[in-house]
């Protein structure tokens, strides 16, 4: 995983460390982002598995300066049609 504030590295860890499910992981390290960068911009989730935008929005809406959201690679079933409903700041 790697978590970019501005340009320089938040976080990195080996994604292979990460069980088949994926969002127990992403979820930790999500807690820990905000915990430690709460004014995050930038998060790049991309291939880390997700398979449903709800195991991570609760995180994702404690970020408030969020402003991009890379979400690419991963095993999304579906998205709400109007993603901006759920994060206006994205």
């Amino acid at each position: 995983f790697e978590w970019r504030v501005g340009q320089e590295e938040l976080l990195h860890q080996n994604p292979d460390s990460v069980g088949d499910a994926g969002a127990p992981g992403v979820q930790e390290i999500l807690q820990r982002i905000i915990e430690m960068e709460p004014n995050t911009e930038f998060l790049d989730l991309s291939n880390q598995r997700i398979r449903r935008i709800e195991e991570i929005e609760a995180y994702l809406l404690q970020l408030r300066n969020l402003q991009d959201l890379n979400l690419e690679d991963n095993l999304l079933e579906s998205l709400p049609q109007d993603l901006s409903l759920i994060f206006p700041q994205i």
